[in-house]
């Protein structure tokens, strides 16, 4: 091992270069020796095989922001003497070494290592989701967080109650205070996904050495219903209702659902388009998603403009946009663009067309994949369409993206058999 050299005294000594970009940490010292204390050089290999890990780990802290200045520590308390392994027939289980950091410390780290593959919208979101997760655990020491505490935190997040942060009688509450106040709850999605969350930057803890396992593994909710039934499709009633409650002036109000029934696209997916954003394809006018804030890889795509939209006035509709606009005068807000329009969906939704929680913007989405389904659209169709991954080895790996034109021959499929009476004049 090239980190281990024999003093003159006859004594092992374990020597780690400090990189040069950590230099400063360590008073602009190029390496640190330490005597291992032993005249056996197998002795010194064990011992000088710990001190290396040891030391990868506070050269990791540092460059991740986790502490600032770590000599004083490293020389008295993280660098302590380490243990030999016994000779006999089993080794004893070596013990590990943390350093003691904040929970607040560990999310900062976290943030840094993977902020830079992240959409605002998602940094935001995790934002919010680690300062929930804070407020229930408290910004402890992370070697006290323990498979109860996580367990606790997952119980307690069952009855946080939904958007308390945007009620001023709540967001200043406590958690146990919060859990207290009378609501249904958070959703059980909602629940997996801060548990998921705290299990991965747990997990990252254990990477960096800072806990000795992870408390948050395999604590998830099961989940209480079937995933094609947490959300309803319209029925035809709702869609006749809709088309004929849509106002008649060229305003969101009127184009986002409308574009949404006969495209499938996601509402953030909707709310982003500019005047740039429907042009044609090979003689086929689209929608064009690449290039723009989008859920996943595979949401990147073109969708053809269904007539429907055409023979509603869409293309003079863009036309009166000015160039480079949003098409619907919506503003980014907290890292998306559909936000505010949802809620105003939302009201409106509620107001004239149902009252079903569980048909929401969202449905319009199972209602375009039902209409393909009943037209027997290929399901590797389907998936593009809808910006789902084909994870298919034989269509999804070696087979190609359908041409413009079969996926506006598949687009026009949609058919809802409504009357369109009042859209139309």
């Amino acid at each position: 091992m090239k980190n281990l050299f024999l003093h003159s005294s006859g004594r092992w000594y374990y020597r780690q270069c400090i990189p040069l970009d950590l230099r400063n940490h360590f008073g602009g010292r190029a390496d640190i020796a330490q005597s291992l204390k032993t005249k056996n050089k197998a002795d010194a290999k064990n011992l000088a095989a710990q001190l290396q890990f040891k030391f990868s780990t506070i050269f990791t802290l540092l460059r991740t922001g986790v502490v600032n200045n770590i000599a004083p520590t490293l020389i008295s308390d993280f660098l302590q003497k380490p243990k030999l392994n016994t000779g006999s027939g089993f080794k004893e289980k070596e013990e590990k070494t943390v350093v003691a950091v904040k929970l607040s410390k560990l999310f900062d780290m976290y943030i840094k290592e993977h902020a830079p593959g992240w959409k605002p919208k998602t940094l935001s979101e995790f934002t919010a989701q680690m300062g929930l997760l804070k407020l229930i655990i408290g910004d402890i020491d992370i070697t006290a967080i323990d498979r109860s505490a996580c367990v606790r935190c997952r119980d307690m997040l069952r009855r946080i109650p939904p958007g308390y942060r945007r009620k001023k009688d709540l967001c200043n509450l406590t958690a146990e205070e919060l859990v207290k106040v009378k609501s249904e709850g958070l959703a059980v999605k909602t629940v997996n996904i801060h548990m998921q969350l705290l299990s991965s930057i747990c997990r990252s803890a254990v990477k960096y050495g800072l806990m000795l396992n992870n408390p948050a593994e395999g604590l998830s909710l099961s989940a209480t219903t079937k995933p094609d039934l947490q959300r309803k499709p319209f029925d035809s009633n709702d869609l006749q209702k809709i088309i004929d409650n849509l106002p008649s002036d060229n305003c969101a109000e009127k184009w986002i659902p409308l574009v949404a029934m006969y495209s499938g696209m996601r509402l953030e997916e909707i709310a982003q388009l500019t005047k740039e954003d429907i042009r044609e394809v090979d003689g086929v006018l689209c929608f064009d998603l690449f290039g723009k804030n989008i859920k996943t890889e595979s949401s990147a795509r073109l969708i053809p403009v269904h007539s429907i939209l055409v023979a509603a006035g869409l293309n003079d509709f863009v036309e009166s946009v000015k160039a480079n606009q949003n098409l619907w005068g919506l503003e980014a807000y907290r890292g998306g663009w559909g936000k505010r329009y949802g809620k105003i969906f939302g009201r409106w939704l509620r107001a004239n067309i149902t009252k079903d929680p569980k048909k929401v913007f969202h449905s319009f989405r199972h209602n375009v994949a039902d209409a393909l389904k009943l037209a027997v659209v290929p399901e590797p169709l389907c998936k593009q369409i809808l910006g789902h991954a084909n994870t298919d080895i034989t269509t999804g790996r070696y087979g190609s993206k359908y041409p413009v034109d079969v996926i506006k021959n598949a687009i026009e499929q949609i058919n809802y058999k409504l009357v369109y009476d009042k859209l139309l004049t």
